[in-house]
């Protein structure tokens, strides 16, 4: 009901009150394509991002590898995932848009999704077992970044001079990537492999640092 919620608010105020156009498809789907991967993504830094913290019981009286707790939390919103999905079908047939081939491609973009959350979820899980409070933090970043990808817009509506910061962020390439293969989007600018890739480099690193301190979490919960 959120979803959809966010959904009607944004399609009024855009739709309506700016009488913004986008021609390839209509606002409605546009804008579940963003907030689908966005609330994804949110799903992952929420529930993974506090996995250390919140499981501390678990962790004190059993021996295992830490990892698997952000990683289980991170699948959770999988399913939330699937019911939005759900739901921009049955939006599409009632405003008859076109399915797209380029559709059997959603398992590679979801995996993409996927891991810039998780990338976020590895070190927030562990850097909150030292700073407490940095968990609130990720996620209040994350709440002004939501404003900075373009999850209810569209990239174009930004100025041409700051529109190259965009590609830093991973996620405004996930969400054009939804676009493309559900909407007819034309396919995104390369040039969001730089953000993508650097989600990916972060990743990496949070994997090696975490699977160095996580013995260490114990004297700290």
């Amino acid at each position: 009901m959120g979803l959809l919620a966010y959904l009607g608010i944004y399609s009024f105020f855009f739709t309506i009150m700016m009488k913004i156009d986008t021609p390839i498809a209509p606002y409605t789907l546009v804008a579940l394509c963003g907030l689908m991967g966005w609330n994804y993504f949110m799903d992952i830094v929420n529930s993974a991002g506090d996995s250390i913290i919140n499981d501390a019981h678990i962790i004190k009286k059993n021996y295992f590898p830490k990892i698997v707790l952000p990683l289980y939390k991170s699948f959770l919103g999988l399913f939330e995932f699937v019911i939005s999905l759900l739901i921009f079908l049955v939006i599409q047939i009632i405003l008859r848009h076109p399915f797209q081939w380029t559709i059997v491609f959603i398992p590679i973009v979801l995996l993409l999704n996927f891991l810039m959350g998780f990338t976020v979820a590895i070190w927030t899980s562990q850097l909150s077992v030292r700073v407490r409070d940095f968990n609130h933090f990720v996620k209040t970043l994350i709440n002004f970044g939501f404003w900075l990808t373009p999850v209810f817009y569209t990239p174009d509506l930004i100025p041409e001079a700051f529109r190259f910061w965009i590609y830093f962020n991973p996620m405004a390439g996930v969400i054009e990537s939804y676009r493309w293969l559900m909407l007819g989007f034309p396919f995104p600018d390369i040039k969001y492999l730089f953000g993508i890739s650097l989600g990916l480099i972060f990743l990496i690193w949070g994997w090696h640092r975490f699977a160095k301190v996580e013995k260490e979490f114990v004297d700290y919960l």
